[in-house]
């Protein structure tokens, strides 16, 4: 659910940047950088502490 919500504010913040770039108006363009940014190091850090490849195992022999 975390990552879901992540991706939505990623977007939504990448969505504001891009349409306060459009009409010119720099604090709708700053806050939607901030969103994106913050929500996209949210995602990484949810990305590093999830569950990694299994281990290989190798029979001795």
């Amino acid at each position: 659910m975390s990552r879901v919500l992540g991706w939505l504010v990623f977007a939504g913040g990448l969505g504001a940047a891009v349409y306060g770039i459009a009409t010119l108006h720099v604090v709708i363009s700053v806050i939607g950088l901030i969103l994106a940014c913050t929500a996209g190091l949210t995602l990484l850090k949810l990305r590093a502490d999830g569950p990694g490849p299994e281990p290989e195992v190798r029979v001795a022999g």
